[in-house]
């Protein structure tokens, strides 16, 4: 109950066509072992920085980039793919979904800064807010049965309050917080930054855990990044996505009447010399209920 949609929506998703040549993105690519990068029926994890002559995903095929680790923001949450040629057939998918700042049992939800994350767990008694990304995370609520109406929510009244926190596993009151005024916020603060930048969406607050501590973690983790660069020095780099490429905020789920927040939508660059999103394409980094 309470749980709310991240409204970092699509802000963190560029497409830009004719660009030239922006083979940086951040850091220098690596050449690719190999000349190609085909993915046929297959799923492989990619993270990292590479450089192919052609890339292919097709038939079912699937890429997905690994969980941003806490320390390694090139190899792990990030993918960047320079090429001459990119292709993403129908059938096929780039995933970054959930793959960028990750929940944290009983706790807030990581992020880049501070309060970037959901409050949550030692933070709440009952439902966790959304992580942020361009846009402020979701609010979470209370138990509507508490105030007024027990049929009814009540707002600002049965707003979730940002009352506790977590040390050494055990949960701490802020005295004199819980007093029904919304503040301080369970939700996310946004957060911005230039698109060529390694940068991910912030998790959610794990469900209260103020009233009732265990250890199920059920907050929503941000969406990674994705680079798509097919731009050469010729000016005739072709990128055609008919799939999707997605870097989605996960969803929060609910345990024990309790509820978490939902991940921040991470970032997306699409750049080529010559860009085709066909039209049942889904390219998407949105944030997660």
């Amino acid at each position: 109950m309470g749980r709310k949609r991240n409204d970092a929506g699509c802000l963190g998703v560029a497409v830009v066509a004719g660009v030239g040549l922006i083979l940086g993105v951040g850091a220098p690519a690596r050449r690719a072992r190999a000349q190609n990068l085909l993915v046929n029926n297959q799923t492989i994890t990619l993270g990292g920085i590479h450089r192919y002559d052609q890339v292919q995903v097709t038939n079912g095929g699937r890429i997905e980039v690994p969980a941003y680790d806490g320390s390694d923001r090139v190899g792990t949450g990030n993918l960047q793919i320079v090429a001459n040629s990119i292709v993403v057939d129908s059938t096929s998918s780039i995933s970054a979904d959930g793959r960028g700042y990750q929940p944290q049992v009983c706790d807030d939800g990581a992020g880049p800064y501070v309060d970037s994350g959901g409050r949550g767990g030692c933070s709440v008694k009952d439902s966790g807010g959304g992580g942020a990304h361009f846009g402020r995370g979701g609010r979470g609520t209370k138990d509507c049965f508490i105030y007024g109406d027990a049929d009814t929510c009540q707002f600002p009244q049965e707003w979730e309050e940002d009352c506790g926190y977590n040390t050494g596993g055990a949960c701490q009151s802020i005295a004199n917080c819980y007093d029904y005024d919304a503040l301080p916020t369970v939700a996310g603060h946004s957060y911005e930054h230039s698109i060529y930048a390694i940068e991910f969406g912030a998790a959610g607050g794990d469900k209260g855990c103020r009233d009732g501590y265990d250890t199920v973690l059920v907050s929503g983790a941000g969406g990674g990044r994705i680079v798509l660069a097919a731009v050469n020095n010729q000016n005739n780099g072709s990128l055609r996505i008919e799939g999707k490429v997605t870097a989605d905020g996960w969803i929060g789920c609910g345990h024990g009447n309790d509820s978490a927040g939902g991940g921040a939508g991470g970032s997306i660059l699409i750049v080529g010399d010559d860009v085709v999103i066909g039209a049942a394409a889904r390219v998407s980094a949105a944030g997660g209920l």
